[in-house]
């Protein structure tokens, strides 16, 4: 029994990538939000500057963005292939 958890992409294709990234930015704001916030038995949460919550955004989201470049010049790329056959 095979586990579907991707989402689709903007071209209506299924992305595994996109699914990770999001629950990987969703994973960074609740960690963001509860910084500094004393959970009980947990203790007090580890701080998070500006700075490393940017960092960790920037290269989450650079993630997803890299990919979606790469197949929309994989796109084009096949575009111009196709122009030139005909």
């Amino acid at each position: 029994m095979a586990l579907n958890i991707g989402l689709l992409k903007i071209r209506g294709k299924e992305s595994t990538t996109l699914t990770f990234v999001t629950i990987s930015w969703a994973i960074l704001q609740v960690k963001f939000l509860i910084s500094g916030i004393k959970l009980g038995s947990l203790g007090v949460q580890q701080l998070i500057t500006a700075a490393e919550f940017g960092a960790a955004t920037a290269l989450i989201l650079g993630i997803w963005l890299t990919r979606e470049w790469k197949a929309k010049s994989d796109e084009k790329k096949e575009n111009i292939d196709g122009m030139a056959r005909d």
